[in-house]
């Protein structure tokens, strides 16, 4: 079965016109000094539900989203050297003669984390493992609750993957910089 989008979006208009006239009779009145409306739950993350909601309320200012609260854990699998403290010996391998560990899960951003607009994240600087790559395919997952780590756990799930073209300059290996640390993809 197919639905259209203006269909599917009807099954929600009833209950989402009720939500907006709710809020909006609250902060039309706002005896109770409300500057931030924070949604939460399963229907939160409904975008016929969000839509709705900045254009009848947000729509004429950009701004008034100041943050959100993250929802999953994110974060891309990648190598790094063998820690016997961190990392259990099964996991190692060995590479360019060094002791490894593959599919970690390097976490970028924790659930429940509140992200301001504009804010900007610990920064991570990935190293190629092989010197002679080209590109570089970064693997971005996600888990629910606190960071997971390997990939290969029972809870991340594969997001997608960003394949990354890289430059080489003779004084320096070939390196990019991703969304400071020293890890593998």
């Amino acid at each position: 079965m197919v639905i259209s989008k203006d269909v599917f979006a009807e099954f929600f208009a009833q209950t989402i016109a009720a939500l907006i006239r709710s809020l909006t009779c609250l902060l039309s009145r706002n005896k109770y000094g409300i500057e931030t409306v924070l949604l939460v739950g399963g229907f939160a993350n409904c975008p016929v539900l969000q839509k709705a909601i900045q254009q009848q309320l947000f729509g004429r200012n950009p701004h008034t989203v100041k943050a959100r609260v993250i929802r999953k854990t994110y974060g891309v699998r990648s190598s790094n050297n063998y820690d016997p403290d961190k990392h259990p010996p099964e996991k190692r391998n060995v590479l360019n003669g060094k002791l490894v560990v593959g599919n970690i899960f390097d976490t970028h951003i924790i659930s429940n984390q509140i992200a301001e607009v504009g804010q900007k994240f610990a920064r991570e600087i990935y190293y190629p493992v092989i010197d002679s790559q080209s590109t570089v395919t970064v693997e971005i997952y996600t888990a629910d609750g606190k960071a997971q780590l390997f990939v290969t756990d029972r809870d991340p799930s594969y997001l997608g993957k960003l394949v990354v073209e890289l430059h080489f300059f003779p004084e320096k290996s070939p390196k990019f910089k991703f969304p400071e640390g020293s890890s593998s993809i």
